[in-house]
């Protein structure tokens, strides 16, 4: 706080002095005015925002229009514009998810992520995940198994954010699959006062290298210009923030074989409520 009473963001740091005999002798405080950077860490978040929001709502029409005219609403469309009506909608798809990545990532960063946790059984969202992401592993010839017991797992979560993280982790395990391959997710109870949702693929495992980095912003474990598989390097940052609101966390495990991811919540013991038909944001 200033003198004139204006306020400065500043970076400060303390450091303890010795003399020869190495005792302390005094503290050196240090100062950094980082107000300009604050500023532009603000201006770059609120120019991603306000690109995103102005980016989704024409995405959304457009990928409604297409899925429209895919769906033979202005008649049939001969063979050869209706694979580029596909195309177009595909790519859509892309676009609308990687503004919802990017606009998630910013409310998390900026705490505006709301969460609405509720005790609920986590049986029907597991189902869910599965039942959503199943068009999606038929398209690339991957089979989708789900394991979990008979009685009730109940644990405090918000739904939607929930389910985003499982179709994250199954989005994610489809694309590593071999063709002809499995992804399979299961629930169980976890040694002590915990459920543990675990998420497995066949796939080539993750690179040594890539493991320290793999829950940052936009990284990927292939981040060429060639890489077979799409993504934003978004979904695993974003699933972590989740998991830690909600009070779990999120890991994985890797060899030659396939990659688990396993994630992690407290159980609860309050009866559940009813699941609601909210879709996952």
């Amino acid at each position: 706080l200033r003198s004139d009473g204006s306020i400065v963001w500043a970076l400060a740091s303390v450091n303890l002095i010795r003399g020869e005999d190495g005792e302390p002798n005094f503290f050196l405080t240090m100062m950094q005015d980082i107000t300009g950077l604050k500023r532009m860490e603000q201006m770059k978040s609120e120019f991603i925002s306000t690109v995103s929001h102005e980016l989704r709502s024409p995405l959304t029409s457009i990928r409604g229009s297409l899925g429209l005219l895919a769906g033979g609403v202005a008649g049939a469309l001969p063979p050869e514009a209706r694979d580029l009506v596909l195309i177009g909608e595909r790519n859509c798809e892309r676009l609308i998810r990687l503004v919802n990545d990017i606009l998630d990532t910013e409310k998390m960063d900026s705490g505006g992520m709301r969460f609405d946790l509720r005790t609920m059984d986590l049986r029907p969202l597991v189902d869910r995940a599965i039942e959503s992401m199943g068009g999606y592993a038929a398209e690339h010839g991957v089979v989708l198994r789900v394991g979990r017991p008979p009685q009730a797992l109940l644990a405090r979560v918000d739904e939607g954010r929930f389910v985003q993280v499982l179709t994250n982790l199954v989005s994610n395990a489809v694309k590593v699959s071999p063709e002809g391959g499995s992804v399979e997710m299961t629930l169980s109870r976890d040694t002590g006062d915990g459920l543990r949702v675990e998420v497995s693929d066949h796939g080539p495992g993750v690179p040594e290298e890539f493991g320290p980095r793999m829950f940052e912003r936009f990284s990927q474990a292939d981040s060429s210009s060639s890489r077979k598989q799409c993504g934003t390097g978004l979904g695993l940052h974003i699933a972590k923030g989740i998991m830690d609101h909600m009070g779990g966390s999120i890991g994985y495990r890797t060899g030659p074989a396939g990659t688990t991811f396993q994630v992690l919540l407290p159980e609860a013991r309050e009866p559940a409520a009813e699941p609601r038909l909210a879709r996952t944001a």
